[in-house]
């Protein structure tokens, strides 16, 4: 059959698995129809009409259940049409049969015994479709289209399924709003563990996450919210889980869906960061003690990149420089020698060159100057090394000696 459906049959008993492709709400391009139906001549009839007005069918013909089923198990079919009244066993005890090996087959009970009861039974059974027969042509291309729109609905129920069971094997919180945030259309799993509330009740009110946002978070939420309903991309980071004190992390991002040039949904996914945020705390903790004990110390670290000319500072050399870290940018290694008292400046310039050549860079003395014209008199030692691409890396210490000398 060519569609982006397939079937994979181990041996030939038992229900067809059908692997799923990524289409959703498409109909095959051929549509095979099982009819059963013990009057050949009118199920003939109804064969040769709808493969007659539409290409799409190809409709094959039985008369008995028992030929039925084992036309079943041993092809695939898209549809099966089955009249109610026949030997042996009715439409409906076939449907039942046909439910328990192959549940999500459309199912059309087409048949000229229209009563309430059998109407009744099929439904219970889980009948796709109920159609009476009728005269005349014209029911052949209502039939048609029950078999159309029987198919599609099939087809795309097992995309969904299966687009479902895909997205439940990762840990991404996948999410598909309406614009205005007003129903849910897709979420999976993921997002009871994360956000620590269920699926059922964000199903029944929408915005039910918005609970599970930490208090201070919700206004940049809600904001977001209301820029991706009015076309804009999103991407935000904040805590979740109010049964945990909300100490889950996530980043979210998000994008419009536009059709002709209206948001008719918003979608995207949420990844959980905690580990990462606890990682990047842990950091700045460090970050904040290192900074501390160098100002206490008056020790300033720094690094120069000789392929790239740049000089990273840390905080307390940009105070032994008078230098302001939120204002200063990334200075040069011109930008540091330019600091230096213009009667140290060569020796300082001669020292680092020679720390290039030799690989060894000893503490020297020398002077600078801040803005403000103070003069301070620092030591700088350092070290050398090289990284894999070649590059000439040199980092060191600074330290503001004006203790020492005042001493002397």
């Amino acid at each position: 059959m060519s569609s982006p459906w397939h079937c994979v049959r181990p041996n030939a008993i038992g229900p067809p698995v059908r692997t799923v492709g990524i289409a959703m709400g498409v109909t095959p391009d051929l549509i095979r129809v099982l009819h059963v139906d013990d009057n050949r001549e009118v199920a003939d009839l109804a064969a040769s009409y709808l493969q007659r007005k539409h290409d799409g069918f190809d409709v094959e013909v039985v008369e008995t259940v028992e030929v039925g089923l084992s036309r079943l198990r041993a092809e695939e079919f898209d549809c099966i049409v089955s009249d109610y009244e026949m030997p042996g066993r009715t439409g409906v005890e076939f449907l039942r049969e046909v439910r328990e090996e192959y549940p999500d087959v459309p199912f059309i009970l087409f048949t000229g015994k229209g009563t309430e009861a059998v109407a009744s039974d099929a439904i219970s059974a889980g009948v796709t479709d109920y159609l009476q027969k009728g005269a005349g042509t014209g029911q052949y291309e209502v039939l048609a289209n029950r078999i159309e729109n029987a198919v599609q609905r099939a087809e795309s129920q097992r995309a969904a399924r299966h687009l479902r069971e895909l997205a439940d094997t990762t840990d991404r919180i996948l999410y598909i709003f309406t614009h205005d945030w007003s129903e849910l259309l897709f979420i999976n799993s993921a997002y009871e563990e994360v956000w620590g509330r269920s699926t059922e009740a964000l199903r029944e009110n929408p915005r039910d996450f918005l609970n599970g946002v930490h208090p201070e978070d919700r206004d940049r939420v809600r904001d977001a919210m209301g820029r991706m309903s009015d076309g804009e991309s999103l991407e935000l980071e904040y805590r979740v889980n109010e049964a945990e004190e909300f100490e889950r992390w996530v980043a979210v991002r998000g994008e419009a869906i536009v059709d002709d040039g209206e948001v008719v949904r918003v979608a995207g996914f949420a990844t959980e960061i905690t580990e990462r945020k606890a990682l990047e705390q842990a950091l700045q903790t460090r970050t904040e003690r290192l900074q501390e004990a160098q100002r206490v110390a008056g020790v300033g670290s720094w690094e120069w990149d000789a392929a790239t000319d740049t000089v990273e500072w840390s905080r307390e050399t940009y105070r032994i420089f008078g230098w302001n870290p939120d204002e200063s940018g990334t200075p040069s290694f011109e930008d540091w020698l330019a600091t230096v008292h213009p009667e140290d400046r060569e020796h300082a310039s001669a020292k680092v060159e020679e720390a290039m050549e030799t690989g060894t860079f000893p503490a020297f003395d020398h002077r600078i100057e801040r803005p403000d014209g103070t003069v301070v008199p620092v030591q700088c030692r350092g070290e050398v090394s090289e990284t894999e691409d070649g590059t000439t890396r040199i980092r060191g210490t600074v330290l503001d000696v004006t203790d020492r000398e005042t001493d002397r």
